[in-house]
């Protein structure tokens, strides 16, 4: 009996402390996929402006002769927001190569903005598409073999890329005069 009560007061105290795991989101608390075990969401108090929403972008750029096409998501200089670059999805005019680079400055044509995929949530998204055609290419982090559908181009990254405000991520065809096509996922929370 001693042993079952030593055993609920010690489960108390680290509930207190925020140890314990539960389905229910609650007051004062949020749950996000990336850190999802199997449907217990771990919660954590929340800052009143603290807020993580996903957000999905679709950038294409033309074919252009002797150039490589790129499609470039970026967290402006003046944002105050940290992005959390989590995967993204590229297809291309003839099925080949694209490689993940990072770059800073923003490319030469705005696409748009994010969609924001949390229902009802007002916030708007600070993300900014840029889609160009460049030579030569940037200095490769990852690269992928993609197909001409978008269900071929699936690229989840291994880690979570965090862009600061200021930085950058593109996708680049490693073939010239190919059309690129990407959708980047991304959350965007307030740094801390």
């Amino acid at each position: 009996m001693k042993r079952l009560l030593t055993a609920m007061l010690l489960l108390a105290a680290l509930c207190g402390r925020g140890w314990c795991a539960s389905s229910n989101a609650g007051i004062g608390f949020q749950t996000t996929p990336r850190n999802d075990s199997k449907g217990i969401f771990y919660q954590w108090p929340v800052a009143a402006q603290e807020y993580s929403i996903t957000y999905i972008a679709t950038c294409t750029a033309p074919a252009v002769a002797a150039k490589n096409s790129v499609c470039q998501l970026v967290n402006p200089a003046g944002s105050n927001l940290t992005f959390i670059f989590t995967n993204a999805r590229c297809w291309l005019g003839t099925a080949g190569l694209v490689q993940l680079t990072i770059n800073n400055t923003p490319r030469t044509t705005l696409v748009g903005g994010g969609n924001n995929l949390f229902l009802g949530s007002p916030n708007t998204s600070q993300g900014k598409l840029y889609s160009d055609a460049i030579t030569p290419l940037g200095t490769v982090l990852s690269m992928y073999n993609v197909g001409t559908v978008p269900a071929s181009g699936m690229m989840a990254q291994q880690q979570y890329i965090d862009l600061a405000p200021g930085t950058g991520v593109e996708y680049e065809a490693q073939t010239v005069n190919v059309a690129i096509n990407c959708e980047f996922y991304w959350f965007e929370r307030t740094p801390g």
